[in-house]
């Protein structure tokens, strides 16, 4: 099931972004997400502008996400570090 992010759901949102962080880290890409991102801040400024999701399996929170509508500048920069790695 999915539904909204609360403020409630922070302390296990955050464990799935350190499990996401280290997970890429592991699969070699560690700079992406770095250590830190995304930041508290961030997530709890999704949660409150409605548009962090969870999803739940048996009522156990198993994923999280961001449904931004239109371009999303943090993969625009993304997208700009990758270009300056390829050529």
């Amino acid at each position: 099931m999915f539904r909204g992010a609360t403020r409630s759901d922070l302390e296990q949102i955050m464990q799935i972004y350190a499990g996401a962080r280290q997970a890429m880290k592991e699969s070699g890409n560690p700079t992406q997400w770095g250590e830190h991102f995304p930041p508290q801040e961030l997530i709890e400024n999704d949660i409150d502008t409605n548009r962090l999701f969870v999803y739940l399996v048996n009522g156990q929170m198993m994923a999280v996400f961001a449904l931004i509508l239109g371009a999303d500048p943090t993969y625009a920069k993304i997208g700009e570090h990758t270009s300056e790695l390829q050529s």
